[in-house]
């Protein structure tokens, strides 16, 4: 079964490290992340897809932010590219 890809319009600028990450419902794992934010001049800052596997996600910290459902946080820069 192919996983469900989710867009991610603004990402966690600060995930509690210091770091920018996004957040991923522990319910819509494993997925594919599009992170469809853009800076002042309209491009897509992070362009590639993720994927977010069970065993991956799990190494990460679970979190609510205000009435969110529970989060995994995972900081950008360790995210895996989707490779078709």
């Amino acid at each position: 079964m192919k996983p469900t890809k989710y867009k991610i319009r603004t990402p966690i600028w600060d995930g509690g490290d210091g770091r920018r990450s996004i957040g991923v419902a522990t319910f819509r794992v494993p997925c594919l992340v599009d992170i469809t934010y853009e800076d002042s001049t309209g491009t897509r800052i992070y362009p590639s897809t993720y994927s977010v596997t069970k065993e991956f996600a799990s190494k990460y910290p679970v979190r609510k932010y205000g009435g969110s459902p529970a989060l995994y946080v995972i900081p950008i820069e360790e995210l895996v590219k989707h490779e078709e």
